[in-house]
């Protein structure tokens, strides 16, 4: 995001937009759905993570250029949630890959809807210290029984 042509805080004028998409909407308790187009191609989903890098700033500290990293995950409707497929149902044994700021809690609880089932998950990938999780790591995801 630039703004540096017209001299305008570029985090006025475009990053707040951007990360009110974070914001949960009052009367459906989720975040908003978006469409994200490229060519012919559409990605409907909800803005999952938002990490801005200010990089050009005016000499009175107003910033001019943003970096943005945007993460998207795919909405789905309740309903194709619930019905669920084998390889989201936590009897499956399957994989997953480690990504910054993942914990085992945190990946529990998204895989398992369990935060207190990250101890099996520990056991499966002989993970002494839960805190040294690094990124790119491929976990083995058991079932829970």
């Amino acid at each position: 995001m630039d703004t540096s042509d017209t001299l305008e805080n570029v985090r006025k004028v475009y990053v707040d937009a951007v990360r009110d998409l974070l914001r949960p909407d009052s009367r459906e308790h989720a975040p908003p759905v978006v469409r994200f187009v490229w060519d012919e191609e559409v990605f409907t989903g909800v803005v999952e993570k938002l990490d801005v890098n200010y990089q050009l700033f005016q000499p009175d500290g107003v910033p001019l250029r943003a970096m943005l990293d945007l993460s998207l995950k795919e909405f789905r409707t309740a309903a194709s949630q619930v019905a669920g497929t084998p390889r989201s149902s936590p009897t499956v044994e399957k994989s997953y890959v480690v990504r910054r700021g993942d914990t085992l809690s945190s990946i529990s609880a998204a895989l398992y809807r369990r935060p207190d089932a990250w101890r099996e998950l520990a056991r499966a990938n002989g993970i002494g210290d839960p805190r040294d999780l690094r990124p790119g790591r491929v976990l083995t995801v058991p079932r829970l029984s």
